[in-house]
């Protein structure tokens, strides 16, 4: 599952402590904040150095995209926002579930619409700079396509191995008992925490959150404002030092103030998933074998009534398309047995799945990528034109690393 507050950290003043100036292009400043942003979106090995000469490149095109008076209509912007929200919404199987992963993560979508305009703004001002003076040299047809393919099929990676499935996912009914419980455990932690115990070593030990647990719960510098109302009305109360009790549908957050600033404050976040008693686990086991003898009975088809209820059941797949096996509770192709339905558990919920077909690693043919390959060779004219304007913008604008 996406964790919304690492994907979004959101930028600062530059007067405040906790953040400072790490870079400068022209009259621009490159802020810590934003260095930070980046690392969240971007792998782990890629270094401070390395992140920051991207920001500035970002930096310098845009200020050649505004010398060459390129505009970005105002309904541009609301169709790539809107595109991008709902890219975001599809990452996740049903919208309830989105709703549910922006309450967790203490966020709303208009604090996420804010922080979309803003890179998407330069992302669409980059690209009509590089449409205006490459055009020409960047468009790629069939025929170019088709030579790289011929020459470059030793390079060409293999198409994975894929499987289409029949899937759905059944929620856990929690119980008032389930909550009772982890109301119990976060009180004893907050406890724990308040009498001096280090908050860091609490949450490797206790968090339910793998993607948040290794780092200690370290959320780094958010603004408060950018926050749910759930969030926002905890941590606005909290000095540093404080830790505080934030209740959701799904997850308790302990969160912790290491240092603030105005609006903007240091994080971190212990999370406790509410996790279903006894009673609610022989709830979800009926409907998981009601769901498992329709499954074993049906081939892809319309789908049956009972599925459809969202309140319970979300749909994963339905055989549309193959999907790597790799991004499937099975892992790898030999775990697969087609039209055996398999069953999955993850903390929330009861994956039902029936494999119909599943594809062999191959060498794709030139029919099925065709489309990939000619974006291939868009982005390899792309880098090269990149490169040249970059290395020119760098000797005619005044840039500086203060890392």
């Amino acid at each position: 599952m996406i964790n919304l507050i690492l994907f979004f950290t959101f930028g600062l003043v530059t007067d405040s402590p906790l953040d400072k100036v790490v870079g400068i292009v022209g009259n621009t400043c490159i802020t810590r904040s934003e260095l930070e942003e980046m690392k969240t979106m971007l792998p782990n090995q890629i270094s401070d150095e390395e992140l920051l000469n991207r920001l500035i490149e970002q930096k310098l095109l845009v200020i050649q995209a505004e010398r060459d008076t390129i505009l970005i209509k105002d309904e541009e912007l609301s169709r790539a926002v809107e595109g991008a929200i709902l890219d975001l919404k599809g990452r996740f199987p049903s919208d309830e579930t989105y709703k549910a992963e922006l309450e967790k993560s203490g966020m709303t979508e208009i604090s996420i619409r804010k922080k979309y305009s803003e890179k998407l703004k330069e992302q669409l001002l980059t690209q009509k700079l590089f449409q205006k003076k490459f055009g020409k040299e960047l468009a790629v047809g069939d025929v170019e396509a088709l030579e790289f393919y011929k020459n470059n099929k030793d390079s060409i990676p293999l198409q994975p191995a894929g499987v289409r499935l029949l899937g759905v996912s059944i929620k856990y009914a929690i119980s008032g008992e389930a909550l009772k419980k982890v109301d119990k455990k976060v009180e004893s932690l907050l406890n724990r925490a308040k009498k001096g115990e280090s908050f860091s070593e609490l949450v490797k030990k206790y968090s339910d959150d793998e993607k948040t647990k290794t780092s200690g719960g370290d959320l780094g510098v958010v603004n408060q404002n950018d926050m749910g109302a759930e969030f926002r009305d905890v941590v606005a109360k909290l000095s540093p030092g404080d830790a505080g009790i934030v209740k959701s549908q799904f997850a308790y957050h302990i969160i912790k103030c290491e240092a603030r600033e105005e609006e903007t404050v240091k994080l971190r976040d212990l999370i406790l998933f509410v996790k279903p008693t006894r009673t609610d686990s022989l709830e979800l086991e009926k409907r998981v074998t009601l769901v498992k003898s329709i499954l074993d009975t049906i081939k892809q088809d319309s789908i049956p009534e009972i599925l459809k209820d969202t309140a319970k059941i979300e749909l994963l797949s339905w055989g549309e398309a193959f999907i790597p096996i790799t991004n499937t509770p099975f892992g790898s192709i030999e775990k697969v047995q087609v039209n055996n339905v398999a069953i999955f558990h993850t903390p929330l919920s009861v994956q039902v799945i029936k494999p119909i077909e599943v594809r062999e690693e191959k060498m794709p043919n030139w029919e099925d990528i065709r489309d990939d390959l000619k974006q291939f060779v868009y982005q390899k004219k792309l880098a090269k034109y990149y490169k040249q304007l970059v290395d020119k913008l760098k000797k005619e604008i005044y840039t500086k690393s203060i890392l």
